[in-house]
């Protein structure tokens, strides 16, 4: 089960059908099957489970316990909501799991007569439906470890469903722009500083959770894309999206790749009622963020992902190239082809191979071992890129008309002399839990950082509007053609709108696209404010220049 955790859509309860319908119909577009009420939240409204029913996704309900003892509930009360939310929902057909809250002992003397309560109840009034007393309980998790994502496969191996994991990230700099005192846009590589609040006051504000200890497992992810000592606003937020939806990535698939051991995953959050950095898919506004693509591409029906072992390398180790190919189809798939391509730093081919592919109806995974590339021993402290393919044979005619992608996923694993200390690499080696090391200069210490690295090999691109069909006074669904027409992969291939005030959630986003490939993409754009003049589509990588097309504003 492809999963997101749901907290309420506003703080202060702005809480419109059609706010619902953009945030749900995103989730559904991602590939999101169910989503979890969160107990600390609202027993949400009708429109939710509307909206739910119609779009066929599944809802997990907590009830609104939270954290807590609960021997002071005013029982009659609490029996009344119950009994009241029971029969409100029960008849929808979306509502999937009854839960009775987040992170509380269902088991303790203080909440006896709580869930005696519930559990009466849900006996009488719906004994239908899947029952759990709390989450994390019953064979789930919640775990927000500071790691080598891959660990997910080792560590958590066990787990049947993980109903809650994260990591943060800092929504897009225009948020902050719109919302923070700019003068506060500086020292942003010190926010775990204990004194960073009493120079930050706005900035904190739009900081869930904050607490200096839960920074650096941010900005050390974000430290292996940009360079975090003294960051810009808009470094910190991009490095930061890009670091945390690797770990989404990799976490997902090693999950999924369990199955079916493991057999749910629901990440927390998908969007926060408050426009803040947080472990979030989505923000405030409505737009999507890096992790939320990172994440959709793992969520769909197949998917190939490369198996890797970890992500740190020392130059002259052995290479393991493995795959792992999760389908979920009802149909098989008999003509597949799966392709690796490992590139150097500047996208040189340093090892290829393609191997056929034949996959049963679904729900099953494929692993294989494909072959085994040797690091080069003198490829020090720099990434290398993996990109695999699965693809399909395409036929109108009953004919092979050459191969349909199904499914493309990038990695950039990196060698670091860090592991040259034996006591460090042996603890990466061997402790699950071992933190995920901060680079002040690049990996390594020694060389670039990523986006440097992949801005040293520049390509080209092109962009060509197909359409702009207006859905409503503050929607579009626009249409765009998007081509590499350099001679290196353009990496981080981004679509974005400019001009004015919008939320964006595209087909696909932060890409690679291959030279010489082209590809349509879809954007749907809610105008946060009327368009009185014209904006800006635009198409970017970090190794290709920003290209514009004007959309005129509608009469």
């Amino acid at each position: 089960v492809k999963g997101m955790n749901f907290t309420p859509q506003d703080v202060l309860l702005d809480l419109s059908r059609e706010r619902y319908r953009w945030t749900l119909q995103a989730a559904k577009n991602m590939g999101v099957q169910l989503i979890r009420i969160w107990g600390g939240g609202l027993l949400e409204t009708d429109d939710l489970y509307d909206l739910c029913n119609e779009m066929g996704i599944m809802v997990w309900q907590d009830f609104p316990i939270g954290n807590q003892d609960t021997p002071g509930y005013p029982q009659d009360v609490w029996e009344a909501q119950v009994v009241q939310n029971i029969v409100r929902l029960r008849n929808h057909p979306s509502l999937a799991v009854w839960c009775g809250g987040n992170e509380f002992n269902p088991y303790s003397y203080g909440n006896a007569a709580t869930l005696g309560i519930l559990e009466r109840n849900l006996d009488i009034f719906d004994k239908s439906r899947l029952y759990v007393r709390t989450t994390p309980d019953d064979g789930s998790i919640h775990t927000y470890p500071d790691m080598d994502p891959v660990w997910y496969g080792v560590g958590y191996k066990h787990e049947p469903w993980i109903s809650e994991t994260g990591m943060h990230s800092m929504p897009e700099a225009g948020l902050f722009h719109e919302l923070v005192d700019s003068t506060e846009f500086v020292n942003l590589g010190r926010m775990w500083d204990k004194d960073f609040y009493k120079t930050h006051p706005e900035f904190i504000h739009h900081f869930t959770e904050y607490g200096p200890g839960r920074v650096p497992r941010m900005l050390s992810r974000a430290s292996h894309i940009s360079d975090m000592t003294d960051p810009t606003l808009e470094s910190v937020t991009e490095a930061s999206q890009v670091g945390a939806g690797e770990f989404y990535q990799v976490l997902s698939e090693k999950v999924q790749g369990n199955y079916p051991v493991t057999t749910g995953l629901m990440p927390w959050v998908f969007k926060r009622h408050w426009p803040v950095i947080a472990i979030q898919l989505m923000d405030w506004f409505g737009h999507a963020g890096a992790p939320y693509y990172f994440l959709k591409r793992t969520y769909e029906p197949t998917h190939i992902a490369l198996d890797i072992d970890r992500m740190l390398w020392s130059a002259g180790d052995k290479f393991p190239v493995k795959l792992s190919i999760t389908h979920a189809t009802d149909r098989p798939l008999t003509g597949g082809l799966a392709t690796i391509q490992i590139f150097d730093k500047a996208f040189k081919p340093l090892w290829t191979k393609s191997v056929a592919v034949s996959l049963a109806a679904g729900p099953s995974v494929l692993k294989t071992i494909v072959g085994e590339m040797t690091i080069p021993a003198d490829y020090r402290d720099s990434f290398f890129f993996v990109v695999v393919e699965l693809s399909d044979m395409k036929s109108a005619t009953g004919k092979a008309e050459g191969r349909t992608l199904i499914s493309r996923q990038t990695y950039w694993p990196r060698t670091t002399s860090k592991l040259d200390d034996v006591a460090f690499r042996q603890k990466y080696l061997t402790q699950p839990l071992t933190p995920w090391p901060t680079f002040e200069k690049g990996p390594g210490d020694a060389s670039p950082f990523l986006k440097p690295t992949v801005s040293a090999s520049p390509t080209t691109l092109t962009v060509a509007l197909l359409d702009n069909k207006t859905i409503s006074d503050t929607e579009s669904r626009i249409t765009v053609r998007l081509k590499n027409t350099g001679k290196q992969p353009a990496f981080m291939t981004k679509l974005d709108i400019t001009g004015a005030k919008r939320a964006i959630v595209a087909s696909d986003n932060y890409l690679w696209l291959a030279p010489g490939e082209t590809r349509d993409l879809t954007a749907d754009v809610l105008w946060r404010e009327k368009r009185s003049r014209a904006v800006l589509i635009q198409v970017s990588a970090w190794n290709a220049p920003v290209e514009s097309i004007p959309i005129a504003p509608k009469p």
